[in-house]
């Protein structure tokens, strides 16, 4: 819902019927009420036993016989991998969208073999792959996961600029985010799931750094933990972190758009992104960004002109940008969300990617 909504609605307003395959247990309702047909599935999300790996895949291989798909539209990489070699078994035709490398490609060990290996198998033969950004695009041809197969460039995953605007007031700021801003002046978001990869680590250091300058501002994360992750961040860690008042943590929300509204810089210190859909949220409501210098995130960001840039997993490169903004006036600050929201709308607009999918379907 997050992600494809707009997508499911672009493809059903024009007449295509739409199958959504979700895990089981997932709330599905508002996935019905949309109008499509919710399939469920087993899917061994974080492990790698394979029987888990077995079940899944004949779970899906049997979904997708049963409801004979003219296209699977695949994202993440085990519905990637998986969907794209049935749809080649299948005949069916594949448009997969690498949204990112995962954790994995960043470890660079057995499994990141193994992962491209079933990546040069299952996309083989797939209609058209979509990368997020040129860096992703060029792994897969500098490792010959790919040879001549055709890719494309996708702005992300866009943003719904109707509901994502510089307009937003929300009309009733829950209890804690107007607890959160009477306390400071100023408030650092961070939107991500609780990984180390998505710099946690980091943020949390850059913060210690900031206080020792006794610079008075409040950091906020808004995130799960991903208990089954082997990059998680410990729940007792966290734990720690908010009684030594370093963080204010918020752990789930339907909407994220009263944090960012109430956020003056919304940070993502990430290892690696495809591109980050919290940044793109947040800088089409006219938000400064705070990024690392990696893929996906420095697609987003133009250094000094919407936000800024630093080092990954550098806290001390992180803590200089942060000082920045926190060191700007009013105005200053201003241009910057300005600066943002002119480049997500010109850039991200979910609809250019809706309509790039309509075309290829026609």
């Amino acid at each position: 819902m997050n992600f494809r909504a707009g997508l499911i609605k672009a493809l059903l307003k024009e007449g295509h019927q739409v199958i959504c395959i979700i895990p089981q247990g997932e709330a599905s309702q508002s996935l019905k009420e949309l109008g499509v047909d919710v399939q469920e599935v087993f899917i061994n999300a974080t492990g790698t036993s394979v029987i888990g790996e077995m079940r899944y895949f004949y779970h899906l291989f049997y979904t997708l016989f049963k409801t004979k798909p003219d296209y699977y539209l695949g994202y993440t990489i085990k519905p990637n991998i998986y969907g794209a070699l049935i749809s080649r078994i299948l005949k069916i035709k594949s448009i997969i969208n690498i949204t990112g490398l995962g954790s994995s490609f960043l470890k660079n060990n057995f499994l990141t073999k193994i992962i491209f290996s079933l990546y040069r198998v299952s996309l083989s033969s797939a209609h058209l792959i979509f990368f997020q950004n040129e860096e992703d695009q060029e792994i897969f041809y500098h490792t010959r996961i790919l040879t001549t197969q055709k890719t494309m460039i996708l702005p992300g995953s866009g943003v719904n600029l109707n509901k994502f605007s510089m307009d937003f007031v929300p009309n009733v700021l829950e209890e804690t985010v107007k607890k959160n801003k009477s306390k400071v002046d100023f408030n650092f978001l961070l939107i991500s799931r609780l990984l180390v990869d998505k710099g946690i680590l980091e943020f949390i250091e850059a913060i210690k750094i900031l206080k020792t300058e006794d610079r008075k501002f409040t950091a906020i994360i808004l995130g799960p933990i991903e208990g089954l992750n082997s990059s998680s961040i410990d729940r007792a860690q966290l734990k720690n972190w908010v009684s030594q008042d370093l963080v204010i943590h918020h752990d789930f929300t339907d909407d994220v758009r009263p944090y960012i509204y109430n956020a003056d810089c919304v940070v993502l210190p990430s290892y690696r992104e495809g591109t980050p859909k919290s940044l793109l949220e947040a800088g089409a409501m006219g938000k400064p960004l705070i990024a690392t210098n990696v893929p996906g995130c420095r697609n987003v960001i133009e250094d000094g002109l919407n936000g800024f840039l630093c080092e990954p997993k550098s806290s001390q490169g992180l803590a200089v940008a942060m000082r920045k903004v926190l060191t700007m006036n009013s105005e200053m600050l201003k241009n910057l969300g300005i600066e943002s929201q002119k480049k997500i709308t010109k850039e991200y607009d979910e609809t250019i990617i809706h309509q790039i999918y309509l075309n290829l379907i026609k």
